[in-house]
């Protein structure tokens, strides 16, 4: 006799929420939606690009980091001190989407959540992104970030 499984399979999700402070991450956050659109053709999410005037900004962030895969935090300065990206990292935490720090500027690892700190970090150097892993041994680069993003 089948079995009643009354569970629901999580919904499907797909594509990548760019995450970053306005004031110091911008322009690399859009250089990096770009070269994630264009040379890897990945479906990415960005605020300045996606929002819908005349809507709750914060209701729209939320469905759209609900319904992505991943989400890539650019570490920043203004993006560790703005209450609005820790929202959208914890958001994206307690929602399951995998979370991928990249490295914008220098920043006090020291100073990060203890959650953060034992994270994989990927830096952005010419034209790819690449691993690393923080270590106090100022971290060696492994992988890119696409392969990561691929699932390899």
């Amino acid at each position: 006799m089948p079995r009643n499984d009354s569970r629901k399979s999580p919904p499907s999700r797909e594509g990548i929420f760019i995450s970053y402070a306005r004031s110091d991450g911008k322009n690399f956050a859009d250089d990096l939606r770009r070269q994630l659109i264009n040379e890897y053709r990945f479906q990415v999410w960005q605020d300045i690009v996606e929002l819908e005037g005349g809507k709750d900004w914060w209701l729209q962030i939320e469905a759209a980091i609900k319904s992505v895969e991943f989400l890539v935090m650019v570490m920043t300065p203004g993006a560790l001190a703005s209450q609005t990206t820790r929202k959208e990292w914890r958001l994206a935490r307690q929602e399951g989407v995998c979370v991928l720090p990249v490295l914008a500027e220098a920043i006090d690892f020291f100073t990060l959540p203890r959650w953060m700190r034992d994270m994989h970090f990927f830096i952005r150097r010419a034209s790819s992104v690449s691993f690393l892993r923080w270590r106090n041994d100022n971290s060696q680069i492994i992988q890119h970030l696409p392969a990561s993003l691929e699932g390899g």
